[in-house]
């Protein structure tokens, strides 16, 4: 039968419904070892929108002849291959809702895991500079540096958890903080460190949302995937999509906020001499929203396999967008030709030809995982 759930955040973190208390919980086998290679191919470009348009910028001219336009164009391409490993070590329980579940919470397994991961790769970084040079010319140079990116083995333990979704505890400690579940009430808001990765026991049909909204996952079809060794599994095929179109699109309409009321600031003397500066001032500050600070617009499209809520193949592609500058920008030409910026103008003195701008840079992400292993393994825990 088809699952179909919409579930916002709270999904990883507290009750759905009021489920039997002799649910069968998800577990994986002490033991259990996955061993795999991710390839993955990131293209980062710097950006900037003036409102009228997008063109590659990696900064603006602030002076001179050519000032107001672009500086010149960067491009960064990384190529890496990791190695990740790991395996079950251990096995737990805790009582907080770090899964939807039981009104109670009782007892929810937990596997304990230990991973490893081996990467290594390159990066070219191509860049064209552009100067005045010499006055009234443009000159424009191109460079090109190609990198070796040393090799970097990263070891994590985590925990596994699994009702309506398998999730992902990163931080530990909170299998045992006693003020969990107050907290969750009191915010009603994500607790960082859980993440939901898939919809436990996935099969076909099975149609959801990520906890953030902003990510739509179906089960599509069962197909046979190689892990290694002779050996092959049975796995779901799920497809993720973003909600909204996959574009490098506008951001001043998107993120930039003016308030349609000035801000006001009053100083006056209240007791004693006047002094110079007083009086009352206006500011129209330009507001970049909260919801596109950081790396945001983060999303993935594409495809995994799971079997046995084990991750066995992916195939995605995941967007960002990094902020670098934004705000009111103008030309001057008091003291000859020269670009000016700011996040906060008096709406008396704004000036005809100023308008709003967003430089950025936009990421895209290939990654492809493949196992190469899946076996059981002694843990020292069992020696």
């Amino acid at each position: 039968m088809q699952r179909i759930l919409f579930t916002g955040a709270l999904a990883v973190v507290a009750t759905l419904c009021a489920c039997d208390s002799a649910h069968n919980y998800v577990t994986w086998g002490t033991g259990l070892h996955v061993k795999g290679t991710a390839a993955e191919e990131s293209t980062a470009r710097d950006y900037k929108d003036e409102g009228q348009g997008i063109f590659e910028s990696k900064g603006t001219l602030a002076s001179g002849t050519f000032a107001g336009e672009a500086s010149g164009t960067r491009t960064a391409i990384a190529k890496t291959s990791t190695t990740e490993e790991w395996s079950v070590v251990a096995d737990t329980f805790t009582e907080n809702p770090l899964v939807p579940g039981t009104p109670t919470f009782s007892g929810v397994p937990v596997a304990i895991v230990e991973k490893v991961a081996v990467k290594s790769g390159t990066v070219e970084t191509i860049e064209t500079t552009v100067d005045e040079r010499p006055q009234g010319a443009r000159h424009v140079v191109e460079t090109r540096v190609f990198q070796n990116v040393d090799r970097e083995t990263t070891a994590s333990t985590y925990g596994l958890a699994g009702d309506e979704y398998v999730v992902q505890i990163s931080n530990l400690n909170l299998l045992w903080d006693p003020d969990l579940v107050e907290k969750w009430h009191a915010t009603r808001t994500p607790i960082a460190g859980l993440d939901a990765l898939v919809m436990a026991d996935v099969a076909v049909g099975d149609f959801w949302v990520s906890p953030d909204g902003s990510t739509l996952y179906k089960g599509v079809a069962r197909e046979r995937v190689d892990v290694g060794g002779g050996k092959f599994v049975t796995a779901v095929k799920v497809e993720m999509r973003k909600v909204e179109a996959v574009d490098n699109d506008s951001l001043v309409g998107r993120c930039l906020v003016v308030p349609g009321d000035d801000d006001t600031t009053s100083n006056w003397t209240i007791e004693g001499n006047g002094t110079d500066g007083e009086g009352q001032t206006w500011s129209r500050i330009v507001h970049l929203d909260p919801g596109c600070q950081g790396q945001f617009a983060h999303y993935r499209v594409g495809f995994q396999w799971w079997s046995d809520n084990v991750l066995v193949a992916e195939d995605t592609t995941t967007f960002e967008v990094q902020i670098n500058d934004f705000g009111y920008e103008w030309l001057d030409y008091q003291d000859g030709k020269v670009r000016r910026t700011a996040k906060a103008l008096n709406p008396a003195s704004i000036p005809g030809d100023a308008h709003l701008f967003v430089a950025y840079t936009y990421t895209q992400k290939h990654r492809i995982w493949r196992v190469e292993q899946m076996n059981t393994i002694t843990t020292p825990w069992q020696q």
